[in-house]
């Protein structure tokens, strides 16, 4: 009889174009190794103690030396920390000096929200820092430096 080996390739396609995203932006990271290409975020409100779903899509412009993390906070009205997560790229599985020249990284993030977050409109920063040293790299949005080395992304997150 025949004998049918299933391989499971654990090998990820590299890819080269940049998706559309829902949200494009031109935002370089650090001197200018990483690229912001755009996001993703349901328009939908998401309730306490759901999950936050939201999409970033990276390009890097040459290969990062260093393996940097990724952080998506929320922010109340006031500018104060709610919430969030920092992971590496993709669930911790494409860290950034694994990455090559020109490679477009698609990143998608579930973050649940605590259950006693109160409703209102939040603001996501985003951005990437050493871990090692905990330094962010600087953020250009449109070639203009960005406060704290984040991202404040335009559109927010709506708790019910």
């Amino acid at each position: 009889g025949l004998l049918l080996t299933h391989l499971q390739v654990e090998h990820r396609e590299r890819l080269f174009t940049a998706p559309d995203m829902e949200y494009p932006l031109q935002a370089t990271l650090g001197d200018g190794e990483l690229e912001l290409l755009g996001y993703a975020l349901p328009d939908e409100p998401v309730a306490p103690g759901e999950v936050a779903r939201l999409t970033l899509c990276w390009r890097a412009m040459r290969r990062p030396a260093t393996a940097y993390t990724v952080f998506v906070h929320w922010l109340d009205g006031q500018g104060a920390y709610c919430g969030g997560q920092d992971n590496m790229p993709v669930m911790g599985q494409r860290p950034t000096d694994g990455w090559v020249p020109q490679e477009v990284v698609v990143d998608e993030w579930q973050i649940p929200l605590p259950a006693d977050m109160p409703p209102g409109v939040y603001q996501i920063e985003v951005g990437m820092y050493d871990a090692k040293t905990g330094q962010r790299l600087p953020i250009y949005l449109d070639g203009v430096c960005q406060d704290q080395d984040r991202l404040l992304l335009p559109n927010g997150l709506t708790v019910p």
